[in-house]
């Protein structure tokens, strides 16, 4: 078994694995659709909520402060705790698996003939390259996707990807 690094995080590879490809999703703040969607709604919330905390006496704070917390969390929090996510998250691709870095964790996905693999063209690509089924939502368990997120090119992970499910399905 070989130890190596990805970022700040030491990764036990199996015996034969070698790494093939290596990324980060793109770094700094990343305006999307939806973020600013969500960050319009956020400060809306921010200012109905600091209006209610000023003009109206009594019940005004009640109902103003979980406005404007929300509003804060909506508008801001998102971005600050995206961009904090994404400068700790590393990707890799070995031989058999997809790895997710996440200091101090690493998650391994295995490649096989079945794993649903899709790449999603954007701003930001991403690559989903399995699932899995959360249990215990109400009414039984729906399906979680794993990707890789927020990258600039995504095309060369997938088609790696694609490649070891065809070798995996022909062995």
């Amino acid at each position: 078994m070989t130890k190596i690094m990805i970022g700040e995080t030491s990764v036990v590879l199996k015996p034969g694995d070698e790494i093939l490809w290596q990324g980060r999703p793109e770094q700094g703040v990343l305006i999307t659709r939806g973020r600013l969607i969500f960050t319009a709604i956020g400060l809306t919330l921010i200012v109905l909520g600091l209006w209610l905390m000023l003009t109206v006496r009594m019940s005004g704070p009640i109902l103003g402060l979980p406005l404007l917390l929300y509003g804060l969390y909506m508008g801001v929090w998102q971005w600050i705790s995206d961009k904090k996510r994404r400068a700790k998250t590393y990707y890799a691709i070995t031989t058999t698996r997809a790895l997710i870095v996440y200091h101090p964790r690493a998650m391994a996905y295995q490649i096989l003939p079945k794993s649903p693999i899709k790449l999603i063209k954007g701003k930001y690509d991403r690559v989903l390259f399995a699932s899995e089924r959360v249990i215990g939502v109400q009414l039984g368990s729906h399906r979680r996707w794993v990707a890789f997120r927020d990258l600039a090119d995504g095309q060369e992970p997938y088609d790696i990807l694609k490649q070891i499910q065809a070798r995996v399905g022909a062995g």
